[in-house]
């Protein structure tokens, strides 16, 4: 059985990729995003059902597909993805997550160094979110705002966590550009 941070790595190394898949299935950026949340939070309650023998970037697409299939559902019933596209499409994101995975690794390093930097009220909104896996809802009866708000605020640190990562890789390719280390 895989260690919770042995998970945790795992997903930061296919959160780019895995995102790109969900933009593909859903044709929705947004819906996308609650998405990746939604699947890090089943993955999270079921990690105890992973085998180490079996893919996790199989495991972890197909929780994925089957939360865009139902949100899908729920949006436009009338609308399904081909099986034979959602397969193709998961063929390419299988082939393609190898040769990302030394990527992933580096913008794993810059992640942990921006969270480092968030004041404490939004790494508290991380920690209820990704850590604690509680629902957008008990996040906000926790802390006293409304859903919406805290929505924003979380897109908002993912968004200042996106740039902090490409200003950090920047700055640390212009570093070792110059021979700094």
């Amino acid at each position: 059985m895989l260690t919770e941070e042995q998970i945790v790595r795992h997903f930061a190394q296919m959160r780019a990729s895995l995102l790109g898949y969900l933009r593909l299935l859903v044709r929705d950026p947004h819906m996308a995003e609650d998405l990746l949340q939604d699947t890090w939070v089943v993955v999270l309650k079921k990690k105890r059902f992973f085998d180490e023998n079996m893919d996790f970037g199989a495991w972890i697409r197909g929780i994925a597909r089957n939360l865009a299939r139902n949100a899908l559902r729920k949006k436009q019933p009338s609308y399904m993805p081909l099986p034979e596209l959602a397969e193709a499409i998961d063929n390419a994101y299988a082939a393609g997550s190898k040769a990302e995975t030394e990527q992933e690794a580096i913008k794993l390093e810059h992640l942990r160094a921006c969270i480092d930097k968030l004041s404490p009220g939004n790494l508290s909104l991380l920690r209820l979110r990704f850590q604690n896996a509680e629902r957008l809802r008990e996040i906000a009866e926790r802390i006293g705002r409304s859903v919406g708000a805290v929505q924003v605020a979380l897109s908002r640190v993912r968004m200042t966590l996106l740039r902090c990562i490409e200003e950090y890789g920047k700055h640390r390719e212009s570093q070792h550009g110059l021979g700094i280390s």
